[in-house]
């Protein structure tokens, strides 16, 4: 408990008084190395950090990574300052393990600004091609996992607009023949439909619906009816929102999936552990 305050008391010194650069090194590596000491991997990593010792935050971070508690958001900024992807890659995988809500900002720190920049680009250039103006900010990190994985079993997708078409477009760019279906519920009971493109569902194929959730069923029910009079050998659903956990949740409402559908993918299903392959393919795409 002494160490603890002695650490905090140092630290708050270091952030409010004015200090001499050379007692401030000073003051600055005592309170990393108490920290480090002390299991602080906040402090520590600002403090090295700050110095721009990159061995000491090697060492932070991978310490941070090896706690038992939740230091790994100071890991995966330590290993982003590092450029240490293959650290931030370990970390993704901790994350995910427990379930963790930072999982997915580790996930694009892993991606990079480049990457992500580019395919928010791209996908606006995209979508307006398919007569939508959708934007997007960051990679669907979770999507693209789905899409490297499933873009490997099917030989078309079909995208429901407006909430799949990030999920589709992810699709098309790693090689599945991907198709726009605009369907919306239309008043209590009915639903409106297009296809935003000409279509080629030869008899016979394996067919992946794409879609952010469901909710009361509708609009999943009728684009897999319209599917239908392709006959396909098999349609499946992939929903890039889990299921819901509680009546304050949100996400799809399992018993109101068509059951006509085969196979129904969530991000649930998905672990990281191929994720460097998926960026890696990704980023290939995008540099051509």
């Amino acid at each position: 408990m002494k160490d603890n305050q002695e650490l905090d008391e140092l630290w708050e010194r270091i952030q409010t008084e004015s200090i001499a650069p050379a007692a401030l090194e000073k003051s600055l590596r005592t309170a990393g190395s108490l920290a480090l000491e002390k299991g602080d991997y906040y402090i520590a990593r600002k403090v090295f950090t700050q110095l721009g010792d990159s061995m000491q935050l090697q060492v932070c971070a991978e310490k941070a990574l090896a706690s038992q508690s939740d230091w790994a958001f100071d890991a995966a900024l330590a290993f982003e300052t590092l450029g240490d992807r293959e650290g931030l890659f370990r970390t993704i995988v901790q994350q995910d393990k427990i379930r963790s809500t930072h999982t997915k900002s580790t996930a694009q720190k892993y991606i990079g600004e480049e990457t992500n920049s580019t395919f928010c680009h791209t996908f606006q250039l995209w979508s307006r091609k398919k007569g939508f103006r959708n934007k997007i900010y960051a990679l669907p990190s979770k999507e693209l996992l789905m899409a490297h994985e499933l873009s490997k079993k099917y030989d078309v997708a079909i995208g429901i607009a407006r909430a799949g078409i990030p999920f589709a477009y992810l699709c098309s760019l790693l090689g599945l023949e991907t198709y726009i279906a605009d369907c919306h519920k239309k008043g209590r009971k009915n639903t409106s439909f297009a296809w935003k493109d000409e279509i080629h569902i030869e008899k016979g194929s394996r067919v992946l619906v794409l879609d952010n959730d469901v909710v009361s069923g509708r609009t999943s029910e009728r684009v897999l009816q319209e599917i239908l009079k392709y006959t396909p050998q098999e349609v499946d659903l992939a929903l890039s929102i889990d299921p819901k956990t509680g009546p304050f949740s949100t996400g799809s409402i399992v018993g109101n999936i068509p059951s006509e559908y085969g196979k129904v993918y969530f991000p649930k299903d998905f672990s990281y552990q191929h994720f460097p392959q998926a960026v890696q393919r990704l980023e290939e795409v995008l540099c051509r």
